[in-house]
């Protein structure tokens, strides 16, 4: 049972979207890849050279569940790929404790907001070796049939940016995330303990992973090419940059109505 409660009267904004916009929306997880691995195709065709993609996203994005999907669409139609999956690249859970306990050390309920950015979460020689990767894939010789996709929070973080032919960025509302971990605990950035799942640690993510990941989509939203919304895993939307940039517009000329969330914590 859902622990984040909100208003059940409050779920809808319904600005007039162009039906061009809403026929252009693709929904369902295996016609979401299908349209990921279209592209890929079509960049061969255009391009003649291998493809490079970030799959971006929140904290509690399902990203195994699109990457086996995926795999199985690859595969089926003959494309080569390698993934890289970023988490690999983030730096030791004691190394990102030093960098952030001087901003949740001084009280036990309250802290000081994250002045950094999501690239301090990383290992910057991992991250070099990564970007190295790209780079000689990049200007190599290799088949043009080949998908390399880079995936997870941070795929598109600015030392790896440049490489990339197109940018998808995956996101779910705070409530879905909370409720997630809820039912599954997932832990803040870098984490791998489950006392530092984001339901159980709200002071973290207050002050920390919320600050960075907001930056981080923020910078990501204006380099991506598509946005997919992932609250339901096996029913997640992809909307074209454009189209979705129409439907916030759309929705900012009219009133909107806020749907409140209620956490369960001291404050």
């Amino acid at each position: 049972m859902p622990v984040y409660y909100t208003a059940s009267d409050r779920y809808y904004n319904q600005p007039k979207i162009l039906k061009t916009t809403i026929d252009s929306i693709v929904v369902g997880k295996h016609q979401v890849c299908l349209s990921i691995v279209k592209s890929i195709s079509q960049h061969f065709g255009q391009k003649k050279s291998p493809c490079l993609m970030a799959l971006d996203g929140y904290l509690g994005i399902d990203w195994e569940n699109t990457i086996e999907e995926l795999q199985d669409i690859l595969t089926a139609e003959g494309i080569g790929y390698k993934f890289f999956d970023i988490s690999k690249c983030l730096k030791k859970p004691s190394e990102i404790d030093l960098m952030i306990d001087p901003y949740l050390d001084r009280d036990p309920y309250f802290g000081y907001v994250f002045e950094g950015h999501i690239s301090q979460f990383f290992d910057n020689n991992k991250i070099d070796r990564i970007r190295k990767d790209l780079h000689d894939i990049r200007n190599s010789d290799k088949p043009a049939n080949i998908a390399i996709i880079c995936y997870g929070v941070g795929a598109a973080i600015p030392p790896l940016r440049e490489y990339f032919d197109y940018i998808f960025y995956f996101d779910l509302t705070r409530e879905e995330l909370f409720n997630r971990s809820e039912n599954n605990p997932i832990a803040c950035l870098g984490s791998k303990e489950s006392k530092n799942a984001v339901h159980r640690n709200f002071k973290r993510f207050c002050y920390i992973d919320s600050v960075v990941l907001d930056k981080h989509k923020e910078n990501t939203l204006k380099e991506m090419s598509w946005y997919v919304e992932g609250n339901n895993p096996d029913e997640i939307k992809l909307i074209p940059k454009n189209s979705y940039e129409q439907i916030l517009s759309k929705t900012s000329q009219s009133p909107i109505i806020i749907k409140q969330l209620y956490y369960p914590v001291v404050w």
